[in-house]
């Protein structure tokens, strides 16, 4: 039987070629560098907002710990415990899907009503708000998978597709839902700005001028392609083992990607970065000073001098 079943009674990754199962184990423990590195960036940032950078650095967490489950399901031979881990890694990436969305929310609420944003909505209230979705989810997931592997028997074949019912159901009602909430506030954002963009300068200006929000756009478009992906593999690939390859690819495509939009994005957090490979090469100590001074705007002793003799 070619179906995801298969996981609980097969293990899906003795089916791909050691050639491929190294390459992805090498290529995932790349992108938990990176990710490591972004999220440590993010979090010495003092000029991005709070709220943002509280909820960026949720995500790269999420995308964290979905590529090091993934990357520990691939080194375990035992076919329950490696369904158990491929089991929580998806668990994190749904997560990572619903922070996408709040992330989408606060951002309308920024554009739509920026007055009652700076009256209302707190760093305390996201955070509530960020914490009681997440718990709330990974509760049913839990409870969904917990389900299936007390009540799977495996003389009755019929109760091992417990698992691929709790699957196939969070895929729909998180992909769906997500996306449809992620998509729908970003054309509003885009309509705004636009709107606004007809009474000043240019929409360029106008994006330029909120770099949080090109973040959000970039990670809802990386997740729509990841969601259109996920979703048509799903239900058009037969094979249980490549289905589950593609997702790995996917996933770490994902946190790539994530990756990328923050440290190349934001000149603070490229800084920090640079910072962290300044103490493993030296060399690069001017390229650190001289990006200090342009972030922060810092007034050199130079700059001051050439402004006194301009005048």
């Amino acid at each position: 039987m070619s179906d995801f079943r298969n996981g609980y009674n097969q293990n899906l990754d003795t089916a791909l070629d050691i050639e491929i199962r190294l390459f992805l184990l090498s290529v995932s423990v790349v992108i938990m560098f990176l990710n490591g590195i972004s999220l440590v960036a993010m979090n010495r940032t003092r000029h991005t907002p709070r709220t943002a950078r509280f909820l960026s650095m949720s995500l790269l967490v999420f995308d964290f710990m979905a590529a090091l489950m993934y990357t520990v399901r691939r080194m375990i031979v035992n076919t329950p415990l490696n369904l158990l881990f491929q089991l929580i890694a998806m668990g994190f990436n749904f997560l990572g899907f619903l922070n996408i969305a709040i992330m989408s929310l606060e951002r309308l609420v920024v554009f739509r009503w920026p007055n009652f944003y700076l009256r209302k909505v707190s760093y305390s209230a996201i955070w509530r708000i960020s914490v009681f979705v997440w718990v709330g989810y990974s509760f049913t997931w839990v409870f969904g998978c917990s389900w299936c592997f007390i009540h799977v028997d495996d003389a009755d074949p019929k109760t091992i597709y417990c698992f691929t019912r709790v699957i196939h159901n969070n895929l729909r009602v998180i992909y769906s839902s997500t996306t449809a909430i992620s998509c729908a506030c970003l054309m509003n954002i885009c309509f705004i700005i636009a709107h606004q963009a007809s009474k000043t300068t240019g929409t360029r200006i106008a994006l330029n001028s909120n770099k949080s929000t090109i973040v959000v756009m970039m990670c809802i478009a990386n997740y729509l392609v990841a969601t259109i992906c996920n979703t048509a593999f799903t239900y058009l690939i037969e094979e249980a083992y490549i289905r589950r390859l593609v997702n790995d690819l996917m996933m770490i495509a994902n946190g790539f990607v994530d990756t990328c939009v923050y440290v190349l994005w934001f000149k603070e957090c490229r800084l920090e970065v640079i910072k962290m490979l300044g103490r493993v090469f030296p060399s690069i100590d001017k390229k650190v000073h001289a990006m200090r001074i342009e972030i922060f705007d810092i007034s050199t002793y130079e700059k001051r001098t050439s402004s006194d003799l301009e005048q």
